[in-house]
């Protein structure tokens, strides 16, 4: 890709007269920045296109992109204008469903909680069959969680657990509603929540939380086998699962395993 760049690059000066070839390198030049991850680069060269052809045929297009590198560089208020504006005025209905979805994300970021709620809540309403359904319902969970609105968002990760238990997002999703359960006092859902979750990760990473969760809950309980059983599972240590699986086998009498 560093080499294409370059390539690029060095085109520039041939095609200068051109104006359409010369917004297609601009573009191409851009998406390359882009997928290197040198977002500052990317958006200096869709600002190009925006100056040099205004009627640009995949004007939205680049928008979009230019919004994405904002994002990715948390600048979510520039953000959050450029999907907005690709959302009200362009003709291609995926697109137009792409900048909603990121509309609504780009506020959760922002920490503008009700005007995320809202935009989740109309991308779930206007889209309610769609692959983004997951991601729209797990960062609506999670805004009513900033929101301490938790029965609600218990209610959302559940959505994620329950109708698309094969989405990546499903086993994160029900480590969320184990926490939220927990906290609100329900127990029973936060057990059920947290060996859901274990089933769905398979190993993988949100597992470690899952049996975090477990093990807190025991450690709560006083059962602490149980909660030793649990965080020496953990794969990735944190201060806090180390700290509580040693204080665990100390009141188990176990000093040795601590030691």
């Amino acid at each position: 890709t560093e080499i294409y760049t370059l390539s690029l690059h060095d085109a520039l000066p041939i095609w200068v007269g051109d104006k359409s070839f010369l917004t297609d390198l601009y573009f191409w030049e851009g998406e390359c920045y882009f997928q290197l991850g040198q977002y500052d680069s990317a958006r200096a060269e869709y600002e190009k296109i925006f100056a040099t052809n205004i009627h640009y045929q995949y004007v939205y297009l680049v928008r979009y992109l230019e919004s994405w590198c904002a994002f990715q560089q948390k600048d979510y208020e520039e953000s959050l204008r450029g999907f907005g504006e690709v959302a009200a005025k362009t003709d291609n209905p995926v697109l137009k469903k792409l900048s909603l979805f990121q509309v609504a994300e780009s506020l959760y970021r922002a920490g503008r909680y009700p005007e995320a709620e809202k935009d989740y809540g109309a991308f779930l309403g206007e889209y309610p069959q769609d692959p983004l359904k997951a991601a729209a319902s797990y960062g609506l969970g999670w805004t009513l969680e900033k929101e301490k609105k938790i029965p609600e968002a218990i209610r959302r990760f559940d959505d994620v657990v329950e109708n698309s238990p094969g989405d990546p997002l499903a086993p994160w999703a029900a480590v969320r509603e184990g926490a939220d359960a927990s906290v609100n006092g329900d127990e029973a859902l936060a057990q059920k929540s947290y060996e859901k979750a274990l089933d769905l990760a398979k190993g993988k990473a949100p597992a470690d939380l899952a049996e975090f969760g477990l093990g807190w809950m025991a450690f709560s309980a006083g059962h602490y086998d149980e909660a030793a059983g649990h965080l020496g599972k953990v794969a990735l240590f944190t201060p806090a699962s180390q700290l509580l699986w040693d204080a665990d086998y100390l009141r188990a009498g176990d000093r040795k395993s601590v030691v």
